[in-house]
């Protein structure tokens, strides 16, 4: 009687520390994922305000790039050649990092 007693016992603390265990990470996860939307947004208005300094010409370049153009669609718009916006975006990106 003593031994199923203390089985039950354990039993029910391995359950309940499992619980913990989970809401624990749970909790973990959504602190995580809070502080990555957090950088992200940090991120984004960073670049914003780094696509906002550019040339307009430039400007243009990346909003059309970002919108997932092709170059040689960038090109028909922009009235460049092809290897131009491949240059040009590359120079731009290269800013963009600094």
């Amino acid at each position: 009687m003593y031994r199923i007693a203390l089985n039950v016992a354990v039993t029910q603390h391995r359950r309940a520390s499992r619980r913990i265990q989970l809401a624990s990470l749970s909790e973990r996860m959504q602190l995580l994922s809070e502080s990555t939307d957090q950088a992200l947004q940090e991120r984004l208005q960073w670049l914003r305000t780094r696509i906002s300094r550019l040339k307009d010409g430039d400007r243009a370049l990346v909003l059309l790039y970002l919108e997932d153009h092709s170059y040689e669609e960038i090109a028909e718009i922009t009235g460049l050649s092809v290897s131009n916006v491949g240059t040009r975006l590359s120079r731009i990106k290269q800013r963009l990092r600094q």
